[in-house]
């Protein structure tokens, strides 16, 4: 496996911040603070859109690695009071493929009942064998796994 993961980017998403000269409305001075961002609550689908543009309008081509089944136990805050360890799986993933200025987007989807993976370009539907990780990826969606949606609750 090459490339980043998921979890890597996660990771990054939540590592603490050293942020200077800010306003403490107590001691009315400026100060070094601490920013550290974490879950407290999740949803029952989590979409996970990459950033796939540059400030100076580059497209990013990094392939990040997204599992089948996506771990949320420890970026979740110590004070939350989820019951279960989050546990999603990868149900959907909408690709772009060109540049800032023009592109195309497909998608794949897991069906919720079979478990088989499908793309959709265009008018095209055709079954895949599974998803496979590319540098066009550039929005995942998850499910709870507790929580599977069947297509009634769609």
């Amino acid at each position: 496996m090459t490339g980043l993961t998921l979890a890597d980017c996660f990771s990054k998403f939540v590592e603490t911040e050293i942020l200077e000269d800010v306003y403490c409305a107590r001691c009315k001075c400026l100060r070094k603070v601490e920013k550290r961002l974490s879950f407290f609550r999740i949803p029952q689908v989590l979409v996970i859109q990459l950033k796939r543009f540059s400030w100076r309008n580059d497209k990013l081509l990094e392939e990040i690695n997204a599992p089948d089944e996506l771990k949320l136990n420890k970026y979740i805050d110590p004070q939350s009071t989820l019951s279960t360890p989050p546990l999603y799986t990868l149900s959907g993933v909408i690709k772009h493929m060109g540049g800032v200025r023009g592109g195309h987007y497909t998608a794949s989807s897991k069906h919720a009942d079979s478990g088989e993976w499908y793309s959709f370009n265009d008018s095209q539907v055709n079954r895949q064998p599974k998803h496979h990780c590319s540098s066009s990826d550039y929005i995942f969606f998850y499910v709870r796994k507790s929580e599977h949606l069947s297509h009634s609750k769609i």
